[in-house]
C-alpha cells in the first residue's frame, strides 16, 4: 500500500507503512524524509518508522540500506537525523542490525515494539540533550 507521514511535533515525524514495501517505496521515503529534514526548525529531528503493518524481503531492505550509506546522515549537514524503527518481524531487526555496519551508515537505528516506546525515548532523547546543553 505505502505509507503515511504525520508531523507530531516540529522535530518528529511519524511514518507508518502498510503492506508490501519494495525497493521504490523505500526510495521514494527516503528522499522523503530527507526533504522533511532540511526544512525542519529544530535541529535534531527524529524520524519514526512504523512497519509493524507491513512487509518487505531481503532485497528491498539490502537495496535501501545501500542507499543510505552512500550519503550522509544529514542531508544539509547542520542536521542531526534519529531513525526509530516501530516493529520486531525479521526484516526490522535486519534493517536495525545493517545499519550498524558502515558500508550502512554505521549508525544505531533503536527498535521498538510499541509507538509509546518509542516516544518515550524521544521525550528522554530531548530532555538529555536540553541538560547537557551549556548555558550561555
Amino acid at each position: 500500500m505505502g505509507y503515511t507521514m504525520t508531523q507530531e511535533s516540529d522535530d518528529t515525524f511519524l511514518w507508518t507503512f502498510t503492506g508490501e514495501i519494495d525497493t521504490a517505496l523505500f526510495h521514494r521515503w527516503f528522499t522523503d524524509t530527507r526533504e522533511r529534514t532540511v526544512e525542519a526548525i529544530p535541529l535534531v529531528v527524529y524520524h519514526i518508522m512504523d512497519v509493524r503493518d507491513a512487509h518487505t524481503d531481503f532485497t528491498a531492505i539490502l537495496t535501501q540500506m545501500r542507499e543510505v550509506g552512500r550519503v550522509p546522515r544529514s542531508p544539509d549537514e547542520r542536521h542531526t537525523v534519529q531513525v526509530l524503527l516501530v516493529g520486531s518481524d525479521a526484516m526490522a531487526r535486519l534493517a536495525a542490525n545493517l545499519a550498524k555496519l558502515p558500508q550502512f551508515g554505521g549508525f544505531e537505528m533503536p527498535m521498538f515494539r510499541s509507538l509509546e516506546d518509542a516516544h518515550e525515548y524521544v521525550s528522554v532523547d530531548r530532555e538529555k540533550a536540553a541538560t547537557s546543553t551549556p548555558k550561555p
